[in-house]
This record gives structure tokens, sequence and C-alpha cells, in this order.
């Protein structure tokens, strides 16, 4: 059922395109498998994690997506305490330096050839992390940057009460707000 909620919203929306989804805790993780499968094989997915160390969304994607997937990392240096290395993931120290995301965004999308897509899981963690002021503005500047770099891009969050302000300020400059 989600599945299909998901490819419905996603194929009226004309690309570059931004959008928050909002969902249960409860189907988080059967929402990002459907995102990742209604975006198709054809583009290439940055998944920028707050939320679970890149190992556990590998896990999740492992057989069931034919999707090239490079992963943004800010977990696991953080939960281990030393630097780590892989192929297909960056991985940052802290999930408060916005900016060192965003450089790390654009250096690693600067890299990417064709049609692209970033999943932010999720504003819910950032907001355990960030201010709700400083979380705002950076989804902001996020979501322009990302259109005119010609990434659709889909912040992931979470039903509740702390992120309400938040979602009403984003959502003036994305293009859907989806719940699942």
């Amino acid at each position: 059922m989600l599945s299909k909620t998901i490819t419905k919203e996603i194929k009226v929306l004309k690309q570059p395109f931004s959008s928050i989804v909002i969902t249960s805790s409860d189907d988080f993780n059967e929402v990002v498998l459907d995102l990742v499968k209604s975006i198709g094989s054809n583009a290439t997915i940055v998944m920028v994690s707050f939320n679970k160390p890149s190992s556990t969304f590998e896990n999740i994607f492992k057989g069931k997506t034919k999707s090239d997937i490079f992963y943004v990392d800010l977990v696991t240096q953080v939960a281990t305490g030393e630097p780590q290395k892989k192929e297909n993931v960056v991985f940052l120290a802290s999930q408060r330096n916005l900016t060192d995301l965003s450089i790390t965004l654009s250096e690693v999308l600067n890299r990417l050839e064709g049609k692209k897509f970033v999943i932010l899981d999720s504003l819910t963690t950032m907001l355990l992390y960030n201010d709700s002021s400083t979380t705002t503005q950076f989804l902001q500047f996020l979501s322009n940057r990302l259109r005119l770099w010609n990434t659709s891009s889909f912040i992931l969050t979470m039903e509740g009460k702390g992120e309400e302000e938040v979602i009403r300020v984003v959502s003036q400059v994305v293009d859907k707000t989806i719940k699942t």
C-alpha cells in the first residue's frame, strides 16, 4: 500500500523536485525502501544518514533494489570514534556540523553523472543534534541548492510535535509534502 502511495506522489513531480515525506515510526524502514524502489535503477541515490549507520541501510536494501546508492554516514564515525573508509561511503564526524555536510554533498554530487536523488534520513534525528532554527535554515538552503544542482530530494521525518514548526516552514520551499 505504501509503495503505491509513494509512487503515485512522485510521478506527478517534475524533476528536479524536493519533498518532505512524513511517516510513522512503524512504517519508517518500509517507506525508505519504497522510496528507493520508486526512484528505480536509472538514477544514483545519495543517502544522507543522521539516523542509522550506512551498513544498516545496506542490509535493508540488499537484494531488494538495483539502484546505485552512495552514503553520507553521520553515525558510524561518531559511534566508533575512529575514521572509517569505504568506497561508496563518506563518513562524517558530527551530526552537528551542517557546513561539512553541505560541502560533502557538493563534492559527492559533482562527481556523479546522470539523474541524482538525495534522501535525507531524518529531520527527526537532525533536530536532536541541531536547534530548529539552524535546521530550518539548512533545509531551506539545501532544498534550493539541490534544485540548482539538478538533484531531486526527499527529507524524511516521523510524525511528531517536535517537527511541526520546521515542517511548516520548510514546506514553503519544497514542492510536495507526502504523508504516508
